[in-house]
């Protein structure tokens, strides 16, 4: 009993980390998507990313819709989509954020207000509310200490 129970709070420990390995950038395009994957997203500047469609349904209500209520993305056996309106920077944002990294952690890359706006807008196309709400506070936020200066 007490293996079992150091062996679970080792696999809790691990867990978030090992969902954030559930989203990868495509460095070579030529090899097939690996075991874990079963989707390549593809964005309009050519950025490719492997992803589960699982794990993006259960986080969002788009890649839900998307997947699996019978829109034609749900039955395209190619396993590349492409996902149009959104960089691939974006993207990259919002895959990490749904597989479990903090906005804490990914704030850093906000480096002003016009990136943040385009997360903003990406965050509401990809009905992220959450992610939403907290890109609208950290852009105040912004905008505050630009006054207060």
């Amino acid at each position: 009993s007490a293996f079992l129970t150091i062996n679970l709070r080792m696999l809790g420990q691990n867990l978030l980390q090992d969902i954030q390995k559930l989203c990868a950038e495509v460095q070579d395009d030529t090899i097939p998507i690996p075991p874990l994957f079963d989707i390549k997203l593809r964005t309009d500047d050519g950025r490719k990313f492997y992803a589960s469609k699982t794990l993006l349904s259960a986080r969002s209500e788009y890649f839900y819709n998307m997947f699996g209520s019978g829109m034609k993305e749900t039955h395209d056996t190619s396993r590349e989509q492409l996902i149009s309106g959104i960089t691939g920077d974006d993207l990259w944002f919002l895959l990490r954020y749904l597989t479990g990294f903090s906005f804490e952690q990914l704030s850093s890359e906000l480096s002003g207000v016009l990136r943040a706006e385009s997360l903003y807008r990406s965050a509401n196309f990809f009905l992220l509310t959450p992610l939403y709400n907290l890109i609208d506070r950290w852009i105040i936020s912004y905008i505050e200490k630009l006054i207060m200066e």
